[in-house]
């Protein structure tokens, strides 16, 4: 997961789950990766 200015905050590695909480409010980006496709989201946290 990166924050608004690319910087790395946190690596689940293969986990399902991502615990946010210890994140600040604000923009962040997901980088899902699989065999087949990779995927970049858009999450907000409040």
């Amino acid at each position: 997961m990166y924050n608004s200015i690319g910087q790395l905050v946190l690596n689940a590695g293969t986990s399902l789950n991502i615990n946010v909480s210890s994140l600040y409010s604000g923009t962040y980006l997901v980088n899902i990766k699989t065999v087949k496709s990779s995927l970049v989201k858009k999450i907000v946290i409040k």
